[in-house]
């Protein structure tokens, strides 16, 4: 199997918990549910909020090791932004509700001074900009890191805002409707607005919203708003809007949820969210959704799903989701189509060693980094997680071989369950790979279907009843053999070509293309091979040349074209016959002369010579496509037996016949 094909497909924790967590520590004390913040890069440093003061620390990536912790003071920590390798910067809102950026030394935490952002609470700050409201507005402001000053600053009836490394995006509430605001991140003036409406149309009430993924169209910005609410009826509905700034309608896309009843709030949105749904009982329960803008789709969760978050990082993203002793870990590829389909999971991780009761992340190399409270008591853990390879290629119709790699040797037994899709080329029914102890790769044969083109089928792969695709490459047949009866032949006779394919033909079959270089050879424009079948045969037939010739037939199957030469020999005098072995004198005499193979074009012409009492005649034209030729010879009056020969060639060669001539 090329595991080239392959598809990096999990961050599947599959280890004891003991292996997974490579080391753990506790750096703080959480007040409320929104504090703390990791980040990995350039350093690791993690900011809670301990005993009602914003706290930094600076851990040892590879123990855990606390290298320094400073206090910024009263309040709590919303983010960690680092500048570089010298400067770390901590977000956060003071006990007296402002908001304040604390600068630290990175190397020995000390600390460079504050800056005073205003009265207002911060929500989120990421890549300089700050968001965040008091009881009379919202605040969106830039900050400029490298010389701690504020560029500028936003006030408004903002509901929401995101930046990412694109842009920024604002919304604020327009009536009934909603205002999408793209600001300019030099200045923070509006480059472009679009105006939304039609959300009561899906919802009767809204409970949340949240920015969710951003991405770069052609010449287009494109931002997802997601809402939380009640759809007409009182069931609870994830609709999702895509809105371009630049023009008119939006496009609509929703995911109604299982039961009626108060949604609490989102966790992270993006291409998957979180979503925690509160009965009128009191009981609850997550869901995890996904809204894109060509679908939407549901699954429920039975874990109690306190937060969530994701960190994107080249082509792959890690999403976190805790709940009070459980960890899921989601290995998202932004790879082409499949972007934000889950390809991996772990399934929930049981880690009886680890209380979790609010859960973030940072990836850190090969680790992950997340965070986990319990009673008040903070601690950062990194967990290892185990990826697998799955992936599988074959010419369509041949089984192909699934396989399934482990980054390392599996420490306890695992079963994924690899079950075909309706509808794709690859599978049928549901298949199982087990790993025993020790194991690090397995495979299995899977049918497939065959293909009239090169293509990417799919597979279903799970793993504690939680599925992702596993991608595979089916190809289409090719032409691996041309050949022929015979490398060589004369005018008339027939030879039998085949054409072999290196797998099954498909539905309708696979056509050949037949051709030859000089006209000599006759054969089929087309030859066509059965669907399921992997050869066909067809005739070859050979006209007659002037000359020896050597020709070339051609196969073509729109990709492969292979050659063969054939060598055409001219026809040749090959026998003569005389009617009589004597004849009376002054009689005629019947001449019958016999080609190896049907004359050429023009007739093969045969020159006649006599000796004795057969008199001389002029040559004989075989004419052509004929193999024999009779001619009349006449003899002369003798008085006595007379011996005479009959002579015959055409082209150096020479046949003899004797006749005895009587009188």
């Amino acid at each position: 199997m090329r595991w080239a094909l392959s598809l990096l497909l999990a961050g599947l924790a599959l280890l004891g918990s003991s292996q997974v967590v490579a080391w753990s520590t506790k750096v703080g004390q959480h007040t409320d549910e929104s504090g703390g913040s990791l980040s990995a890069w350039p350093h690791l440093m993690a900011g809670f909020t301990s005993a009602g003061s914003m706290t930094l620390s600076r851990l040892d990536p590879v123990t855990g090791d606390l290298v320094w912790r400073s206090v910024a003071g009263p309040g709590t920590v919303t983010a960690v932004v680092q500048e570089s390798v010298q400067r770390v910067h901590l977000f956060g809102t003071s006990s007296s509700g402002r908001a304040q950026v604390h600068t630290f030394n990175s190397n020995n935490g000390n600390l460079l001074g504050t800056v005073d952002l205003g009265e207002f609470q911060i929500e989120w700050a990421q890549y300089g900009c700050v968001f965040g409201k008091n009881e009379h507005t919202s605040v969106l402001l830039r900050f400029d890191m490298p010389t701690r000053t504020v560029t500028w600053s936003r006030t408004g009836p903002m509901i929401v805002a995101m930046t990412d490394a694109y842009g920024i995006f604002a919304l604020e509430q327009n009536g009934a409707g909603y205002t999408l605001l793209k600001l300019r991140e030099s200045t923070g003036e509006v480059e472009r607005t679009n105006v939304i409406q039609g959300v009561g149309g899906f919802l009767s009430r809204v409970h949340d919203i949240r920015f969710g993924s951003y991405r770069i169209g052609v010449g287009s910005d494109f931002a997802q708003i997601v809402f939380l609410g009640d759809a007409p009826g009182g069931r609870g509905r994830l609709l999702s809007c895509w809105a371009n700034p630049n023009d008119g309608g939006p496009v609509w896309q929703y995911v109604d949820l299982s039961s009626p009843g108060y949604l609490a709030r989102l966790g992270y949105v993006g291409y998957y969210m979180g979503v925690r749904e509160e009965t009128a009982s009191g009981s609850q329960k997550s869901m995890e959704y996904g809204v894109e803008p060509s679908y939407a789709y549901g699954t429920p969760s039975s874990k109690r799903l306190l937060g969530t978050y994701l960190h994107e990082s080249g082509l792959e993203s890690v999403y976190v989701a805790g709940s009070r002793r459980d960890i899921s870990l989601w290995r998202v590829g932004a790879l082409g189509e499949d972007r934000g389909h889950p390809v991996g999971v772990d399934g929930g991780l049981n880690v009886d060693d680890i209380p979790i009761a609010k859960a973030s992340n940072a990836l850190l190399g090969d680790y992950v980094l997340f965070e986990a409270r319990d009673q008040g008591q903070s601690s950062v853990y990194v967990m290892r997680p185990q990826k697998v390879s799955a992936g599988f290629g074959a010419i369509g119709g041949d089984p192909a071989t699934f396989g399934v790699r482990l980054s390392s040797p599996a420490t306890k037994p695992v079963t994924f369950k690899i079950s075909a899709v309706p509808g794709q080329p690859a599978g049928a029914g549901t298949q199982t790979i087990s790993f025993a102890v020790g194991d690090e790769a397995k495979s299995v044969q899977i049918p497939t279907l065959p293909v009239s083109e090169d293509q990417f089928a799919f597979m279903e792969m799970s793993y504690n009843n939680i599925r992702h695709r596993v991608y595979g490459q089916l190809r289409r047949p090719k032409m691996a053999l041309f050949t022929m009866s015979a490398n060589y032949g004369r005018g008339g006779d027939v030879l039998t070509g085949t054409v072999e394919l290196t797998g099954q033909a498909p539905v309708g079959g696979m056509p050949v293309q037949i051709s030859d270089s000089s006209g000599l050879v006759g054969t089929p424009a087309f030859v066509t091979v059965p669907h399921g079948q992997r050869e066909a045969t067809f005739p070859i037939t050979l006209f007659a040349p002037t000359v020896t010739t050597t020709v070339t037939v051609t196969a073509l199957d729109g990709q492969i074209q292979l050659r063969r030469t054939l060598t055409l020999l001219r026809s040749e005098l090959h026998a003569i016959s005389l009617s009589n072995a004597w004849v009376k004198g002054g009689t005629a005499l019947a001449l019958t002369i016999d080609l190896d193979a049907p004359a050429p074009a023009g007739g093969l012409v045969c020159s006649v010579a006599t000796e004795g009492a057969v008199l001389p005649r002029p040559p004989v034209t075989v004419p052509l496509g004929s193999r024999t030729f009779a001619a009349t010879l006449y003899t002369s009056v003798v008085t006595a037996d007379t011996p005479s020969i009959v002579h015959v060639s055409a082209q150096g060669r020479v046949r003899t016949k004797a006749v005895l001539v009587r009188p």
